[in-house]
């Protein structure tokens, strides 16, 4: 019994020792950012462009869109092109 004390003893120090030499290894892997935003930073309107923004479905819209019915599309499970209206 006291042989399986000491080596459980010992798998407890030895995967205690791996925890401790991970999260060393990965603390390095990616250094903290910096707060203070730089002047090389270019803020972008959800990425659609000045004045413009995204609608529905993640379509880029611009000034003059109105909103009307949308067209969905998938391929069914033979090939053949199904479309619903919203």
């Amino acid at each position: 019994m006291a042989r399986f004390s000491l080596r459980l003893s010992a798998l407890g120090a030895v995967a205690g020792a791996a925890a401790f030499l991970m999260g060393a290894a990965a603390d390095a892997a990616m250094p903290i950012a910096p707060l203070a935003s730089g002047a090389d930073i270019v803020h972008v309107a959800q990425g659609c462009g000045p004045g413009r923004w995204r609608g529905p479905g993640g379509w880029c819209r611009g000034p003059g869109w109105r909103p009307g019915p949308m067209r969905r599309c998938w391929r069914g499970p033979f090939g053949r092109l199904h479309c619903r209206w919203y």
